[in-house]
Parts: structure tokens; sequence; C-alpha cells
């Protein structure tokens, strides 16, 4: 037996029995005075049993250690359920939750978990602006979208973009039966005698003097009986700038300003007058007539017409066949607004405006402000329509928002000295867009062609041109280059500056220039006085940018070569070189012109040369400047 790591024994320390050893001693482990008849004591883990069998039978004892440390036994579970629950509440009571409150309630032994909702998305990746409303991307990822918000402070829901574009609230299709309803409704009142909630619709509002938006109403047409949806939605009543446009009939079942509709009218089978319009005996009223009258109402189903003038009207046939006006003049103080407009019919008259005529009147602008500037005036205006087609795929070969087929023809009795189909008598006049001569010609006031197109962008002027200004554009100009040479193997530059010397070096003043603007060489043409033999022959044109003196020609662009083979009867023949259009040389930069053949084929002769440049003025140098470059 070990002790303090010494070994004592005890048959030497003790006279005693050894029967009585282990009755009247105590054993102690790492401690010298035991307390027990088994004393352990260490600084970690004292004890360490192995072979312990396990044991399911009720009566099974536990072993635990008491306040001081002593070994003891326990039946049952070992803890008593109060106990657990204890131990459990307090993990949660003493512990930090995150979006969960928990509480242990003792008295009953429970622990209640209350989770609060997020209020900040931030840290799950939603960003957005304030009021942006949450969409789900269908995989579960939350959107927060910038173009769908609510304002819970003014009650305002919000969607669309910052652009010109339609925004569409659609009720989803049903597939198989009727279309399901949208209800718009407003909101019920409460307590006695209180008025329902208004329902308003509202065009959006324009700026200055253009239009507010329009209300338009939409009913699709109906088609072929059939599965197939309908194509078409025609619009059947638009509500803009104080006007009601409705596209087919209107039924009144109440009374407008104290006619009742289905009464007063059923009683005049007629047609010949109802009460409220004109004196009291009422005022004829046949065919289609249009009362241009303002209408309110009063809130109780009664419209009112306020304003009625005097109805002066004339017109044949019944309320539901009527079509024309029967003859003579008439006269509508007020505006037409009408689907469409046909003139037709045979009629006596001459002079200014026979079948529509627009006369001289007094305009008077009401609306722009004291120092303001109004936009545009057009007495008489045309918009642009939208053209559809109920059919898919149509094509119209030419459309145009005004046509005038062509100018009066003179029949019987009759003889025009001219006849136009547009007489303009006056004024300036002003296109937008191009203008396309279909005639190829546009003539002077006597009648004679002064400009011709030719269909291929080509413009021929009949006649003199006079130009008190400045042309700028592509021009020509002729530049005589004869010479006297014995043109054989030896590349040598032709003599533009107006001497009659080539030169066999590029850079000299007689065959250089510098250009002050963009153009190309148009063409050189030759006549040789004598010509002794059979050659090629190439004609050059070189350029140089204005960053070097070129005295060598290395330092030159060879631009473009044109060659023309010459035969010894070719003597004073005329030798053409045309080049093509492509721009040779760029404003301050210098060109020259060269000739050589492949061989020998004269001796020094007259060579009598033209050369054509073509400048385009409109790149022109401006301003004094110093070019160390081509601008």
């Amino acid at each position: 037996m070990a002790i303090g790591d010494k070994i004592i024994s005890f048959w030497k320390q003790v006279k005693i029995k050894s029967s009585d050893m282990f009755t009247l001693f105590k054993v102690g482990v790492g401690i010298k005075i035991p307390t027990h008849k088994l004393h352990v004591k260490d600084k970690t883990d004292p004890m360490k049993l192995e072979g312990v069998q396990s044991d399911t039978s009720s009566s099974t004892k536990f072993l635990v250690l008491d306040g001081s440390d002593v070994i003891k036994h326990t039946t049952g579970s070992g803890k008593t359920t109060e106990e657990v629950q204890d131990i459990v509440g307090a993990m949660f009571t003493g512990n930090t939750e995150t979006g969960i409150a928990a509480t242990y309630e003792d008295s009953d032994g429970t622990i209640d978990l209350v989770v609060s909702g997020p209020t900040d998305l931030h840290s799950a990746g939603v960003d957005g602006a304030a009021n942006q409303l949450l969409t789900d991307d269908g995989d579960g990822t939350v959107t927060s979208e910038s173009e769908l918000t609510y304002d819970n402070s003014s009650e305002i829901l919000q969607i669309g973009s910052n652009t010109f574009n339609t925004v569409s609230i659609i009720r989803q299709a049903h597939t198989d039966d009727i279309g399901g309803k949208i209800d718009i409704e407003g909101g019920d009142s409460g307590g006695t005698n209180k008025a329902g909630g208004d329902v308003r619709i509202y065009g959006g509002k324009g700026t200055g003097n253009a239009a507010g938006g329009a209300i338009e109403f939409y009913v699709s047409t109906a088609g072929s009986s059939g599965d197939t949806s309908h194509l078409v939605q025609a619009v059947d009543m638009t509500i803009t700038d104080g006007q009601v446009a409705v596209n087919g009939n209107i039924t009144v079942t109440g009374t407008v300003d104290g006619i009742d509709i289905a009464t007063d009218v059923a009683a005049n089978t007629a047609k010949t007058s109802f009460p409220g319009f004109g004196t009291s005996g009422g005022t004829a009223l046949e065919g289609n007539t249009t009362i241009p009258v303002d209408l309110t109402t009063d809130g109780t189903g009664t419209i009112h017409a306020n304003n009625v003038p005097t109805l002066n009207q004339d017109t044949t046939g019944n309320a539901a066949t009527a079509t024309n006006l029967t003859t003579g003049d008439k006269t509508l103080a007020g505006i037409i607004t009408s689907k469409g407009y046909i003139v037709d019919g045979d009629r006596n008259g001459s002079g200014n405006g026979v079948a529509i005529h627009v006369d001289a009147m007094d305009i008077t602008d009401s609306t722009t402000s004291a120092s303001g500037t109004a936009l545009t005036y057009n007495h008489v205006s045309f918009e642009n329509p939208r053209v559809f087609a109920t059919n898919s795929n149509v094509t119209t070969t030419t459309a145009s928002t005004v046509f005038i087929k062509g100018a009066p023809v003179a029949s019987t009795n009759q003889t025009f000295t001219n006849s136009f189909a547009l007489f303009i008598g006056g004024g300036n006049s002003y296109f937008a867009g191009d203008i396309i001569v279909a005639g190829n010609d546009i003539k002077d006031s006597g009648g004679s062609a002064a400009i011709t197109f030719d269909g291929s962008a080509n413009t021929t002027v009949t006649g003199n041109l006079n130009v008190t200004g400045t042309t700028t554009g592509k021009q020509y100009q002729v530049f005589p280059t004869n010479f006297i040479d014995d043109i054989g193997t030896s590349e040598v530059f032709l003599p533009i500056h107006g001497t009659t010397f080539e030169q066999s070096l590029v850079y000299q003043d007689d065959v250089a220039l510098v250009a002050p603007c963009d153009g190309r060489v148009v063409s050189v043409t030759l006549s040789i006085m004598s010509v002794t033999g059979t050659s090629d022959v190439n004609v050059r044109v070189y350029s140089r940018a204005p960053d070097n003196s070129g005295t060598s020609l290395a330092n030159w662009t060879l631009e473009e070569t044109e060659e023309v083979n010459i035969t010894s009867t070719d003597d004073s023949h005329v030798v053409h070189f045309g080049f093509s259009n492509a721009k040779h040389f760029e404003s301050t930069e210098k060109f020259a012109i060269s000739i050589q053949a492949d061989s020998d084929i004269m001796g020094n002769t007259f060579i009598y040369a033209t050369t054509v440049i073509e400048w385009d003025y409109s790149t022109l140098l401006g301003a004094s400047a110093k070019y160390d470059s081509v601008p």
C-alpha cells in the first residue's frame, strides 16, 4: 500500500491481529488522515472503476455525492421533475436570444417562446428605398421593387418607372370559362346618413398648353364563334379635355334636364318636339341633330343641359335613318367634331374655295400668359393617323396624311391657262422632312425645267446658276501640266505648278502642292507627239503629311496607280488615266503625280497633259493656325 510515495508495512508498525485490520483502521489514498473507511483524494479524477455492469431493474440505486463529497446512493431517476425543470429553465433564462423571447414559468414548469417579426431585412440581402414593396422571385429570393411602392402616410400605391410606357393591372385569365371580374369600390360609410366614398379616375396631368391624359374605355370586338380570343379592342368611350366621345349608342333610362327619354320620346313617335328645348312650346328636332350644350349632373341621376342655344337645323328622315342635310346653306356657330368628312355631289360655283373654303378670320390667343411664348400656331392642322388592320400581315404600298390626286381638269366649255394640284399664293413654305420629286423636274414660272433629277442622286441645272454666297462642297479644278521628256523606265513627276519641266525628285516645287482641303486626283489626260515603242505606262498619286520635308520618295504614301498600254502607233492619240472616287489627300498634306513606263518608248518629245483635281471645300482650313499633323 502506497501512502505519500512511501511503503509502510502494517505488520511492522502495528502489533494487531490481521482479522482486525480493516475493521478498526481507515484507508487513505492521497491523504494522510482519512475520515472514512476509504478516503481517496487527488487533484483530478480521483477514482476509476472498470468492469461495472449495467442494471435495468426497478430497484436500481444511483451513486451520488453529497455536499461533503461523500458517496451515497439513491433510488429512481436520480433527479426530481422539479429539479430537471429548474435546470432546463435556467438554461433558457440565462441565455441570450436573437429574434425570439424565451421565458421559464416555474409555477407550471413550462417555457414560453415568442418569435418577433423581422424589422430589418438588410442582413438577409434585401436592399431598397423607403416604401418599396417586396416580391418573391419564385425561388425564395426576396426583391425590393423600386417600381412598386406604398406610402402608408398618404395611402398611395404607385407602380411603374420614370419612363413613357404602359403599366397594366390585369386579372388572371380564366382558361376554360367566363373571365373573372375586377371590382373597384369606394369605402363604405358608417354612422347615420353618411355618404359612401367616391371612386375617382384621373387622367395624367399635362404641362403648358398640351392636353391632359384621356380616360379611355375599351371593349373587345366579337369575332367568329369558337375559342379564339378577340384580336381588336376598340375605344368605346374617351374622356379628354372636358369632352366625352362615344363610339356607339347612348342609352338613358332616366331624365335629361326634365325629359324622360323612355316616356317622352315614345309618346312623340314623330320625333317632332321635346319639352324643355327652345320656347315653352318646344322646338322641333328631326333627324341626326347635334346640340352644343353643357351637361352637368346633380348627383341624383339627372343630367342637366345648360346654355341651350336656338336650334337652327334642317334635316330629312327620322331620327333613326337621317343622314343628309337638306339643300340650302347651313351655318354652325360651334365646333364640329366627326369621325370622317366627305364632300360629294355636283354643284354650281366658281372662284375661291368652291368645295371647302376657310375664310379669313380673327384669332385671339387667350391661353398664352403675358410675355409668354406660344410654341406653334397652325390655322389648319392635319395630324398623322395611326393605321391598323383587322387581319394580320397587311401591307400598304403608299400611305399619306394628305393626298391630292391631281390638278383640276378643264372639261366642257372650259379652258385653263394654268392648272395646279397645289397652289400656294404667298408666304414661305417649310418642309421638315424630305422632298421627293417623282416627276424629276422642277420648273420655273414659265413652265421650263430648271432643275432635273435623274433618280440616281444626280442633278442637272438648265440655264445659269447664280450663287451670291460661297459655294462649299466638291468642285473640280483643271491644271495644265504640259512638259517635254523622254518617258522611259525612270519615274518622273508632272509639273502641276505651271512650268513645263518635269522633275525626278518628288519634293521639287514644280511638282508638289500643299492641299488647303481634302481632295483627290480625278484624271490625267495625255497626248504624246511621238511614240517609238510599246509599253505599259503607269501614272501614280503620292501624298505626304506635314511633319516631314519628304525629300525621299520612301517618306511618301502611294495612294493609287492607273495603267494604260501605249504602242508605237499612238502618236498624238489621247491617253486618259481615270482615278477612283477615293480621297487621295487631306488638308495640310502635299501631293504629287508621277509617270513611268516599263521600257523606253520615245525620245524627247512634246507631251500635252491636263490634270483635273477635285477639291472638297467643306474641309477647307479656317482660321490662322499652325499644323504639325493632319487636322
